[in-house]
């Protein structure tokens, strides 16, 4: 009675087993040749090796069109390549067998059987009134357009919904693949833009920096395909936000020259005037000196400018008298330096280009009758464009 269970156990498990392999891809209607390039591509999912040694690949041309060889094996997770007598091995793997293989381009199919003739998978591409029974499962799919392939995305025995039309891909499951696409055409985009206009009255499009940042511009593509966008050789990544909207930033420093740019947007490209940026920061704004009669003394602090906008910057100072109550000391007796150690009249121009830091030091003569106090003055800063 055990030796009976056991050989029904087995009975049930075995046919399991064996349908673990099925169709992958099918290449019908090669662009090539139509007598060299044809393929058919298994798969076992299962985690264990299958030998699939005297099995057939059966067309409407012939119940026999392909028998793979004895001992063949598919490796768990592996995959079997069966392809057309002078396969390209150049452009894809070469083929775990290769035989003479006749596929119909319209409206028929093709069966794995395993060595017994029983069917273990099938597709069939077209016409179920025009294909074999048992070259298709539930209903086939549709016709796929020349060079492309029936590609199982899962396994529902039923064709119209486990295979979708696709490029082929016979590389090795184990190599890394490498695709360049290069190209001039601009189909897949019907628009682009940038996002802003800063002079609205001015013909094209104008943006305006901004001071000691970056100015973040949005680019808005409509694709049918995922785009990028080009700057200055930088690469910017567009995103889907929404449909076949893509959208991403181009960030334009406070320190880009003034002029004309252009983005460019999968070949097409939005041309924008930068505009000039005339700007400096001051980031210590207050000197002070603590000094006696008849000495002269040199800040305990100093300030620093910053030339925040996009043009080079002549920078020049002037300072009012410093007053206490009704006394003053005239402001002929500050001077600036900008190592702290040469001195110099208030009349001195320091240059800045974009992005230029200047350290401004002050020292200041008082007089000897001078009255003690508290005395206060201002020190305007004036840039105009060099």
């Amino acid at each position: 009675m055990k030796k009976l269970v056991l050989i029904v156990l087995m009975l049930i498990i075995l046919p399991n087993f064996v349908s673990a392999v099925y169709i992958n891809q099918v290449l019908y209607d090669p662009d090539t040749s139509e007598t060299s390039s044809e393929a058919i591509e298994l798969h076992n999912p299962s985690a264990s090796a299958i030998d699939i040694g005297g099995w057939i690949i059966a067309t409407e041309t012939s119940e026999k069109d392909a028998v793979i060889p004895a001992n063949s094996i598919i490796k768990a997770k592996g995959y079997y390549l069966v392809a057309d007598t002078g396969w390209n091995s150049s452009a894809w793997r070469a083929a775990d067998h290769e035989e003479k293989i006749t596929f119909h381009n319209d409206n028929s199919g093709t069966a794995l059987k395993n060595a017994n003739g029983t069917v273990i998978d099938a597709v069939g591409w077209g016409n179920p009134s025009e294909i074999k029974n048992n070259m298709y499962e539930g209903s086939p799919s549709v016709d796929v357009k020349e060079g492309k392939v029936l590609l199982r995305k899962k396994d529902s025995d039923n064709n119209s919904v486990d295979f979708v039309e696709a490029l082929p891909d016979f590389s090795d499951p184990n190599s890394i693949k490498i695709v360049v696409n290069v190209t001039n055409s601009t189909g897949n985009v019907s628009s682009v833009k940038l996002d802003v206009d800063d002079d609205s009255d001015k013909k094209g499009t104008q943006i305006r920096p901004v001071s000691g940042g970056k100015r973040k511009v949005r680019i808005v593509a409509v694709a049918s395909d995922e785009v990028s966008a080009t700057f200055l050789n930088q690469t910017i990544v567009l995103n889907n936000t929404h449909n076949d909207t893509y959208e991403g930033f181009v960030e334009l420093g406070h320190d880009l020259s003034p002029g004309n740019y252009s983005v460019t947007v999968a070949g097409s490209k939005l041309f924008f005037e930068y505009l000039e940026l005339l700007d400096f920061t001051v980031t210590s704004n207050k000197i002070q000196f603590s000094t006696l009669p008849g000495k002269e003394a040199v800040a305990k602090t100093n300030a620093v400018i910053k030339n925040t906008g996009n043009v080079d910057l002549n920078l020049y100072l002037e300072a009012n008298d410093l007053v206490f109550d009704e006394n003053k000391i005239s402001a002929d007796n500050l001077q600036i330096s900008s190592d702290n150690e040469n001195f110099g009249d208030l009349d001195e121009t320091f240059v800045l280009n974009p992005g230029d830091e200047l350290s401004l030091y002050f020292s200041l003569f008082v007089p000897a009758k001078t009255r003690l106090g508290s005395y206060r003055s201002i020190v305007s800063l004036k840039g105009e464009r060099v």
